[in-house]
């Protein structure tokens, strides 16, 4: 993680990834807290994944109130003119919340699979469940931005720079020879 940390760079755009720094020290803490308590029967072995998966309701939780967690990755697919964009910022605020509840129960998820306490329970809890809320929040994610996308696609035919450019030449052109 602390590789990721150092060695990533500010994108293009001057979008801030606050997932990368956000995870870095939350298992930074991690490692240190299963540093401190080093057995197997602690509460850091225990619940690792629930407090791993916690971690990131918290990161994408507290991103909501800077700048969506989701944001610095759907930038580069629309104008910037669109990213102070209500429905730019309330679809990424949507995002950002679908992923909060998909780590929430991947979380609550591990922690039932420690009170279940059998092989298959623990499969169950453990890797399948977490592995299908993965799939049905990227799955649900992935057709909220297409109907944003296709929305923003909508309307900016009407405001197609080009178009822009070939009006404003036309309107050029007429008034020089009149």
């Amino acid at each position: 993680m602390l590789t990721v940390a150092a060695t990533r760079r500010r994108d293009e755009l001057g979008t801030r990834d606050v997932l990368i720094p956000g995870a870095t020290v939350w298992f930074s803490a991690l490692g240190v807290l299963a540093l401190v308590y080093n057995d197997q029967t602690s509460w850091v072995a225990h619940d690792g994944r629930a407090i791993s998966a916690g971690g990131f309701v918290f990161i994408s939780l507290v991103s909501l109130a800077f700048t969506p967690m989701t944001m610095h990755y759907t930038r580069p697919h629309v104008r910037p003119n669109r990213w102070k964009d209500p429905a730019f910022v309330r679809v990424n605020t949507h995002m950002t919340l679908l992923w909060s509840a998909g780590f929430a129960g991947i979380s609550l998820s591990s922690m039932a699979a420690r009170w279940v306490d059998s092989p298959p329970g623990y499969t169950t809890l453990n890797w399948i469940v977490p592995l299908a809320l993965f799939a049905i929040v990227a799955h649900r994610s992935h057709a909220i931005w297409e109907s944003f996308d296709d929305d923003v696609a909508e309307s900016d035919l009407d405001r197609d720079p080009m178009w822009d450019l070939a009006f404003d030449w036309d309107t050029t052109t007429r008034s020089k020879q009149t």
